[in-house]
């Protein structure tokens, strides 16, 4: 019912969309994701929940369990969409809208937003979200990396022209601010 009332009626194709896609977990073996849409710079989970199965029939264990089937996932970089089999049969059109609305997220942007990588733009929605200018310092702790390796990756963004040095003229650059350059697509 997804492919037939949501998904076919917006993509017309099925190019990296993977059916039952198995993800490995560290305490049960495996899982299965109903539908993967799986991209070289982002993976998006859609599960398909029926009332009964997933709600009405649960034990307090299955319901504990799906709770942290859906944190790993997250945590292992999935942005995971939830749909109701009511509303696939019901209210396609609701669905198709939202969607729309997360891949629109990743999907809609130009080339560029997506050729930065997902670290690179971590790095600049960091810088986006910072009032002030932001140091390797800073952003060495935020992604537990060590300070030479947050210089690199500060260099790399200010030769693509995203990020430029508050202190262009002195020997060692010590923060960053975002560049006019920088699609506003890419910080949401």
């Amino acid at each position: 019912m997804f492919l037939r009332n949501i998904w076919w009626p917006l993509y017309r194709n099925f190019d990296k969309l993977h059916p039952e896609y198995e993800v490995a977990d560290f305490w049960k073996g495996s899982r299965f994701i109903d539908f993967a849409f799986i991209h070289p710079h982002f993976r998006i989970a859609i599960e398909i929940d029926g009332f009964g199965p997933h709600l009405r029939d649960v034990s307090r264990y299955q319901f504990a369990d799906e709770r942290r089937r859906h944190t790993f996932l997250t945590g292992m970089g999935w942005q995971v969409c939830r749909f109701a089999y009511e509303d696939i049969v019901e209210n396609p059109n609701i669905c198709k809208q939202l969607l729309q609305l997360v891949l629109g997220r990743y999907v809609g942007m130009n080339d560029y937003a997506h050729a930065i990588g997902i670290r690179d733009r971590e790095i600049l929605q960091f810088a986006f979200r910072k009032v002030s200018p932001i140091t390797p310092g800073e952003v060495a702790v935020n992604f537990g990396v060590h300070t030479r390796t947050a210089r690199r990756f500060l260099q790399r963004l200010t030769t693509k022209g995203l990020l430029v040095p508050t202190n262009p003229n002195q020997q060692r650059i010590r923060s960053y601010r975002l560049s006019d350059n920088v699609p506003y697509e890419t910080l949401l």
